[in-house]
């Protein structure tokens, strides 16, 4: 497992092994992370999720804002183009949201999310991002570092790519990697 760890922690640019995860599919895995990250939520506390994203990332983030008693804000896209719409995303930030999930890529329609602009945006607000990067990783490349360079912050984590058999989780701050608490077998 280790050398797999090593070849997707160079392929995604990723600075440690322990930032790669594996798991069954993005489903099981934002499940269990939603469940680990949400351990720290309050009632109250807001969540932010797109209307744009596959049920992956909604649904298991929803289910446990709701178990938590914290709020849900959805953000809306443009149905002509498929993008997402950004002053809907910026109004949903309002309220200082404890986590904001989004794609990198829409599985349905193809739009890839400004996902730099995103995350900067997200940050401003004070947020934990979870980028489901799935219908993205076979297309294009995608560098963990860049964001942290580019925006001066990084990535909290985000589904990386799958195949038949596997998922890989990209962890970045140490906070939700003892969230995680992977088990060194996997």
């Amino acid at each position: 497992m280790d050398e797999d760890r090593s070849a997707l922690a160079d392929f995604f640019n990723a600075s440690r092994l322990e930032e790669i995860v594996f798991g069954n599919n993005m489903t099981s895995l934002t499940f269990a992370i939603s469940h680990a990250i949400a351990r720290e939520w309050q009632p109250g506390d807001e969540i932010v999720v797109t209307r744009l994203d596959h049920d992956a990332n909604i649904t298991p983030w929803v289910m446990e804002a709701e178990d938590r008693g914290c709020t849900v804000r959805w953000v809306d896209f443009y149905p002509d183009d498929g993008t997402l719409d950004l002053e809907s995303f910026q109004k949903a930030l309002e309220g200082q949201p404890w986590l904001v999930a989004f794609g990198y890529a829409s599985n349905a329609l193809a739009t890839i999310n400004p996902v730099a602009k995103l995350i900067c945006m997200a940050h401003d607000a004070c947020a934990w991002v979870y980028i489901d990067a799935v219908q993205h990783a076979p297309h294009g490349p995608i560098d963990v570092q860049y964001f942290a360079i580019q925006e001066q912050q990084c990535v909290d984590s985000l589904v990386l790519s799958r195949s038949r058999d596997i998922c890989v989780l990209y962890l970045v701050r140490k906070k939700c990697i003892d969230f995680w608490r992977p088990n060194p077998s996997r």
